[in-house]
């Protein structure tokens, strides 16, 4: 069963700062709640990340996944799952001006497979759905704000 989702929130600080924030993967733990752990396994030309691996509690059990990265530039990014406990993982940030601020649209899509999908019926995958998508921006405001 695939949880799917796309939601904004309007940031109060300039895209590149809030771009810069998304990109320094391995402090995602400082300020996303349910992520664990995380490293860069491999950057771009750049420097930015190409490859990471994040364990994120999914209250049920840790997931371990790892990620490949595709940059667009100062308009976000997406990723895609290289190997994992999940059966898929795609998202992306998506980033744009907003008046004085950046509007920042998070869309994800992740089959947890058939062992997590047994516990995830219902009403249940909308409350997963919301606590993955809302916790995670509304995190990312506060940090970028504060």
């Amino acid at each position: 069963m695939a949880i799917t989702g796309e939601r904004s929130i309007d940031v109060d600080a300039p895209r590149d700062e809030v771009l810069a924030v998304l990109l320094d993967v391995e402090a995602y733990p400082d300020w996303q709640p349910d992520v664990k752990e995380a490293e860069v396994l491999k950057t771009d030309a750049e420097g930015r990340p190409a490859e990471s691996e994040l364990v994120q509690d999914a209250q049920v059990k840790k997931i371990r996944v790892r990620v490949r990265y595709e940059h667009d530039g100062e308009n976000g990014f997406s990723w895609s799952l290289v190997k994992g406990d999940v059966k898929a993982l795609d998202g992306s940030y998506r980033l744009e001006d907003a008046g004085s601020g950046t509007r920042v649209t998070y869309s994800l899509v992740t089959d947890p497979g058939r062992t997590l999908s047994l516990l995830l019926r219902g009403p249940v995958v909308d409350r997963v759905r919301d606590h993955i998508m809302d916790g995670t921006l509304n995190a990312l405001k506060k940090h970028v704000e504060s």
